[in-house]
């Protein structure tokens, strides 16, 4: 695959190393098990930080105290890449293991979709709607673009769905200028099922909305630990999922269809965070 020219993302591809962490002391897991610990701490990985994928196709819920089960000193790995237009689920950018920690996460570091999606709720950040159109409509019909929509009032996802079919990650309220606004990534294979996030929150639901719902509903106060690991409260979570509204959103295709997003009356406007050209 050839890559379009983006700056921020070669300045990220420079930086890239693999991250071994330390493990954490036991105390800091308080009464909680090895795997529940994990799994929360896997799902709201990808629920604080919109602007990754993380990928964890070799390990299940099964595997979640590797170290224990086995008789190791170490705990899997999990994989973690910029949320790129093509990412490798098996040789992702960095590995972490998410019972360390955690606040060493942050050293993965922004890059163009972080910019993208912090800056949600300050519209002045954001290039006019008409110039990203003819821009988007310049670019080769058979790139593949992943970009960050920007809407023009908080929608529920039914009325997003008019216009985008399939978003890969839906975006709920902003956080603040340098935080990313929790997110529920409904579009990436595999994250959406239970085996993958050792919770049963897609059993019966036909939304994303009802599947993040579902997720925080499961969540215990003993969870606040590996919550706070990401940067996450119960009680913001509880608070995002009363009343789920979209405030933007992840979406790739085309150059044509991402085009037909942005003249929606509902989109305010669109930044493109990588592309790529077969």
């Amino acid at each position: 695959m050839r890559k379009l020219g983006i700056a921020a993302i070669a300045i990220l591809l420079s930086a890239a190393a693999v991250l071994f962490l330390t493990r954490p002391d036991q105390s800091s897991r308080l009464s909680f098990s090895c795997e529940r610990f994990r799994l929360v701490q896997m799902t709201a990985l990808s629920v604080a930080y919109p602007d990754y994928s993380v990928s964890w196709s070799a390990y299940d819920s099964n595997h979640a105290c590797f170290n224990e089960k086995y008789g190791v000193e170490f705990l899997p790995w999990i994989g973690v890449s910029p949320r790129l237009v093509s990412v490798n689920s098996l040789r992702p950018m960095f590995t972490v293991d998410l019972a360390a920690q955690a606040s060493i996460i942050s050293n993965l570091g922004p890059w163009r979709m972080t910019d993208a999606i912090q800056s949600l709720g300050n519209a002045q950040d954001w290039p006019q709607k008409a110039q990203q159109i003819k821009v988007i409509g310049k670019l080769n019909a058979n790139a593949t673009i992943k970009v960050v929509v920007r809407l023009v009032k908080p929608l529920a996802e039914a009325e997003v769905r008019t216009f985008a079919s399939n978003p890969e990650v839906f975006l709920f309220a902003p956080r603040g200028s340098d935080e990313n606004p929790i997110s529920w990534d409904w579009g990436t294979a595999g994250l959406s099922c239970a085996s993958r996030r050792g919770f049963d929150f897609c059993h019966k639901v036909q939304s994303a909305t009802a599947s993040f719902q579902k997720w925080v509903s499961q969540l215990r106060a003993s969870d606040s630990a590996a919550l706070g690991t990401l940067g996450l409260s119960l009680s913001e979570l509880q608070e995002q999922a009363e009343n789920v509204r979209i405030h933007g959103i992840v979406v790739q295709n085309t150059p044509e269809a991402i085009v037909r997003i942005l003249k929606e009356p509902a989109v305010a406007s669109a930044i493109v965070a990588d592309a790529e050209v077969s």
